[in-house]
């Protein structure tokens, strides 16, 4: 049943779902039953970058980073904290120096 609805929230993102597909995935992370649990928060991480909800994704990220640091694909969450962590501070930065030329 899970994997049926692993796949379900799958076909919700492709189908720009988004906010269905972010309730399926976070069923499945909150049952944590048999689904691979990975795939889901991986998912549900995309989900929220893709609507530039970094805050989120971040979160979802850094929960992977504590809950499977022995996952064969741990190396992908690092690479996409740093990614969205790099852009972050990129954004952040453009803000600022708009801010600077509108002062002077």
């Amino acid at each position: 049943y899970d994997f049926a609805e692993l796949g379900l929230g799958y076909s919700l993102e492709l189908a720009k779902n988004k906010k269905e597909a972010i309730g399926v995935f976070k069923g499945l992370i909150a049952r944590d039953g048999h689904a691979p649990l990975f795939q889901a928060y991986l998912a549900l991480a995309r989900i929220y970058e893709t609507e530039k909800d970094t805050n989120n994704a971040l979160l979802i990220l850094r929960e992977m980073e504590t809950k499977f640091q022995k996952h064969s694909e741990f190396a992908i969450v690092q690479e996409k904290i740093a990614s969205l962590e790099n852009l972050a501070w990129l954004f952040k930065l453009k803000t600022h120096l708009c801010v600077y030329q509108n002062r002077y």
